[in-house]
């Protein structure tokens, strides 16, 4: 069962994360075809920094610790080092995106986003140095809280811009002001945050709540459940940036109702 489990869950690694780079190299290249179109190009550093190599990286060096072949002590350091600064930087781009599209590239939000790029960043130096990068014993350990707390913030606060966001739209959908599609991507980037708030959340709390020898005997699943969050976050961005024409009709009937005007 557990390799049953284990060679599912390393088919659906490779597919998220191959989608995650697939969909940021597509997003990068239509940022660059508009001529440096911010949102767009923001959204694909995200991609493939955050979901994609992050996740790779961070993933390689989570299942050496628990597997029966550890990497060496530097190669090791450098997937956490590497893995947690393409993290960094994805998640850096997707506050300056929340920023711009929420916020309307207000200074005040903008400033917020990078503070909130600056308290990540302290949280992994300090992770760093306490010896967190070095071995798999503390690579989820006590070190990585202040981290994986200031990521933790900052995928909350996109998840409310993004439901404030679609509360004040519904209104507007509702005296037939706003299109439905419109009123949807927010409810989808909401799902991909909450997808990623997972994704820092999981290592962590695992590691709080068993020992090494439990994290072993749950490596599948838990290589499974990474690569559906990776996954759900994926299928989120990509029927918010390019959803195809059926979904389209299904969000405009489900909204139905709420878009008529009141004088309708």
């Amino acid at each position: 069962m557990d390799a049953l489990v284990g060679a599912a869950a390393g088919i659906a690694q490779v597919a998220s994360i191959g989608s995650a780079f697939w969909l940021g190299a597509r997003l990068l290249r239509r940022s660059v075809r508009a001529g440096g179109g911010m949102p767009e190009g923001l959204l694909g550093v995200h991609l493939i920094g955050a979901i994609g190599l992050g996740s790779l990286l961070l993933g390689i060096a989570s299942m050496s610790a628990y597997g029966s072949s550890p990497l060496s002590p530097g190669a090791f350091e450098a997937f956490v080092v590497a893995g947690n600064v393409a993290t960094l930087v994805g998640l850096g781009a997707a506050l300056g995106f929340n920023a711009l599209v929420f916020h309307g590239g207000e200074r005040r939000a903008l400033a917020l986003a990078a503070a909130a790029t600056a308290l990540m960043c302290a949280g992994f130096v300090y992770y760093a140095l306490a010896g967190g990068t070095k071995t798999p014993s503390a690579l989820f350990g006590r070190s990585y809280w202040p981290l994986a707390g200031a990521l933790a913030l900052c995928d909350v606060w996109l998840v409310h811009d993004a439901l404030a966001g679609r509360r004040q739209a519904l209104r507007r959908l509702a005296l037939g002001l706003a299109d439905p599609m419109a009123v949807e991507r927010m409810l989808l980037w909401a799902a991909a945050s909450l997808s990623r708030l997972g994704l820092v959340l999981m290592a962590p709390v695992v590691n709080v709540l068993t020992d090494l020898t439990v994290r072993r005997d749950l490596a599948p699943w838990l290589l499974l459940l990474s690569a559906s969050l990776i996954l759900a976050s994926c299928v989120s961005l990509w029927l918010m940036l390019v959803p195809s024409a059926r979904y389209r009709r299904w969000v405009e009937a489900r909204h139905a109702p709420e878009s008529r005007s009141p004088a309708a």
